[in-house]
């Protein structure tokens, strides 16, 4: 009995030591704090650094906006969209609001598309992207779009507004298709953008200095994404082109 209880004492005192010298071992420090900095890295080549670098950070604070943005963005340029679409839909639903929209706003910053991507898949968003997904998807692939400021008469208020408009093949005859705010009424015109055959075919900036830019980087992979399923369909279960 006394024999067992000092190789029971000899092996915890063992396990004690392993875990205060892993408690003890340094932590890289990563050499970036913000979005900007990380993005400049992924960019360069350096995913799996952050990867590593963004879990540790997060492993220390939890609400760390940058690092989750940092984490999904360099996931999804590492040709992993569904790692980084799993770690952002974590995040939404263990995080409060006002850090969901500091990642959501670090992504549409640096990375639009994948925030199109994850919306498109979950035809819903919290991001604010609704009407930019409905009412692209709404077109079935010709019309056009127009963004600008609408005045919103259910909240009382202007908001910036994407509304679809569906066309026919010859685009002579064009209707509103506004799945989100049909009852908003256009304020301010931004753009005019252009849509045919799931594709982004013209832009008329009708502002000069406003920017659109991710904007039209949102819509144009809504569109990839349509064409892709549409491509799947044709193709049918088994891969094989349908009559």
């Amino acid at each position: 009995m006394l024999v067992m209880l000092k190789q029971t004492k000899s092996a915890l005192l063992s396990l004690l030591v392993v875990l205060l010298a892993g408690s003890c071992a340094p932590v890289t420090k990563a050499d970036w704090e913000k979005t900007e900095d990380c993005f400049s890295r992924i960019k360069a080549g350096k995913q799996e650094k952050i990867i590593r670098e963004a879990k540790q950070m997060i492993r220390q604070d939890r609400w760390n906006a940058d690092a989750h943005a940092c984490l999904a963005i360099a996931y999804y340029l590492n040709g992993h969209p569904e790692f980084s679409i799993r770690r952002l839909k974590e995040a939404e639903e263990t995080l409060p609001k006002e850090a969901i929209d500091a990642i959501h706003d670090r992504i549409w910053t640096y990375l639009p598309e994948l925030l199109a991507e994850k919306e498109y898949r979950d035809f819903s968003t919290l991001s604010g992207g609704d009407c930019i997904i409905r009412n692209v998807t709404a077109l079935e692939g010709r019309g056009y779009l127009v963004l600008g400021y609408f005045y919103n008469p259910e909240v009382k208020k202007r908001i910036r507004h994407v509304r679809g408009y569906a066309c026919n093949p010859q685009s002579e005859h064009c209707k509103d298709l506004d799945k989100v705010c049909p009852a908003c009424t256009i304020q301010e015109s931004e753009a005019i953008i252009s849509i045919k055959d799931y594709r982004v075919t013209g832009i008329q900036k009708l502002i000069d200095n406003r920017p659109i830019e991710r904007n039209i980087k949102y819509i144009e992979k809504v569109l990839e994404l349509e064409r892709g399923k549409l491509s799947s369909f044709e193709q049918g279960p088994q891969g094989k082109q349908k009559n």
